[in-house]
């Protein structure tokens, strides 16, 4: 069994392939996050 969890997902790079920054609307700001989950089993 696998489990994944992602809070967040920042888009691809802008206009070229070197190195170039994701536009503002699809960054991600630099700051503490934090979330929870929780597994329950199936009956």
């Amino acid at each position: 069994m696998f489990v994944t969890a992602d809070l967040k997902m920042m888009g691809v790079a802008g206009d070229n392939s070197w190195g170039a920054r994701p536009y503002p609307q699809y960054a991600i700001p630099a700051k503490n996050y934090s979330f929870r989950f929780s597994i329950v089993p199936e009956n």
